[in-house]
C-alpha cells in the first residue's frame, strides 16, 4: 500500500490525492473497495477515469478526475456520488493547496445548482405520481405500487435538495431528521397492513397536496426562462435553453399541469405552412 501511495507522489500530473477507507470489509459504497482513492489531475481530458486494484487483502478503486472538472462542479455543482466520497475523504496530497481551498467550494451548494436539482427531482416526482394514479385507475396495483415508491422516493431527493444538501445513499435515514412527515409516507406505503390497492389509495391525496403546493416554487428555473422574453415559448425552444437543457425533463407534461394551475399560460400558435396550431407558453398574468 505504501508503494501505492508513493507512486502518486511522484506522478507531478496529480494535484491532489483524497482516500476514503473501510477497513473491515468492502463496501458497496466505495465501489466496492476497501480504500477509495479521489485524484484530481492537472489536464483537460478524460474528465473521470476510474482504475480497480487488488494489493494484497486490499481492494482499491481509483478516480482520477481532471482539474477542469472539479472547476466546473465548483461553478455547477458537484456530482453526488463525487460528494458523498469528499464529504468522508482525508486528503493525503494536496499540491498548492488545491483541495484546500477548493473543498468547501465543491460541498457548498450555489443556488443555481439548488435551484436546478429541485426542479428536476420535482419533475420526476409529478411523472411517477401520474403514473401511479393512472396505474391504480386501471387496476393495475402491483405497477401502481412500483410508480409510486419511485414518486416518494422523488419527492424525498426533493426536500434534500430545497433544505440545502444532496441526498445520501442512506437516503431515508436523511429524508427522517428532514422533514419526518415525508419519512411517514414511505413508512405508510411500506409498513401499513391495509390491501396494496388501499395503501396506494391512501397515500394519492397527501401526495398531490405536495404536487401541488410545490409546483411554483420547484420549476422556477423554468419560470426563469419563461420570463425572459415576451412572446409564447415553444416546448421545442425551451429544451434548447442551457438552463434547460440535458435535464431529461417531460416539458409537455410540465407544462399542461402548471398551466392547469394557472401558473403559465397557454397560447395556440398558428402555422401557415402545416394549416395547425402549435402550443407555446407563456408566464401568466
Amino acid at each position: 500500500m505504501e508503494l501505492y501511495v508513493k507512486s502518486l507522489h511522484d506522478q507531478e500530473e496529480i494535484l491532489s490525492v483524497m482516500r476514503v477507507t473501510k477497513h473491515d470489509s468492502p463496501s458497496l459504497f466505495l465501489d466496492g473497495a476497501n480504500q477509495l482513492y479521489l485524484l484530481i489531475v492537472n489536464r483537460p481530458t478524460p474528465q473521470w477515469e476510474t482504475r480497480h486494484f487488488q494489493m494484497e487483502t486490499e481492494r482499491i478503486v481509483e478516480h482520477r478526475i481532471s482539474q477542469w472538472q472539479i472547476e466546473n462542479w465548483a461553478i455547477q455543482g458537484a456530482d453526488e456520488r463525487f460528494s458523498y466520497w469528499l464529504n468522508q475523504a482525508e486528503i493525503i496530497l494536496d499540491r498548492n493547496d488545491f483541495m484546500k481551498v477548493n473543498r468547501k467550494r465543491l460541498l457548498r451548494i450555489s443556488e443555481q445548482a439548488k435551484k436546478q436539482r429541485v426542479y428536476i427531482e420535482y419533475s420526476s416526482f409529478l411523472r411517477y405520481y401520474l403514473e401511479a394514479k393512472e396505474l391504480l385507475q386501471l387496476g393495475l396495483a402491483f405497477d401502481a405500487y412500483q410508480a409510486i415508491l419511485r414518486a416518494l422516493e422523488g419527492l424525498a431527493r426533493l426536500v434534500i435538495w430545497e433544505g440545502g444538501q444532496q441526498p445520501s445513499p442512506a437516503l431515508w435515514v436523511q429524508v427522517k431528521q428532514v422533514d419526518p412527515s415525508v419519512f411517514k409516507l414511505y413508512e405508510e406505503l411500506i409498513a401499513s397492513h391495509e390491501p396494496l390497492d388501499k395503501r396506494i389509495e391512501l397515500l394519492l391525496l397527501p401526495i398531490e397536496f405536495h404536487v401541488m403546493s410545490k409546483m411554483k416554487d420547484c420549476t422556477q428555473l423554468l419560470l426563469d426562462v419563461l420570463q425572459s422574453r415576451n412572446r409564447p415559448w415553444l416546448v421545442k425552444e425551451l429544451s434548447q435553453q442551457p438552463a434547460l437543457a440535458g435535464s431529461q425533463i417531460d416539458l409537455h407534461l410540465l407544462l399542461d399541469k402548471m398551466a392547469k394551475k394557472t401558473i403559465v399560460h397557454e397560447v395556440l400558435l398558428h402555422n401557415k405552412e402545416k394549416s395547425i396550431y402549435e402550443k407555446g407558453y407563456q408566464l401568466s398574468g
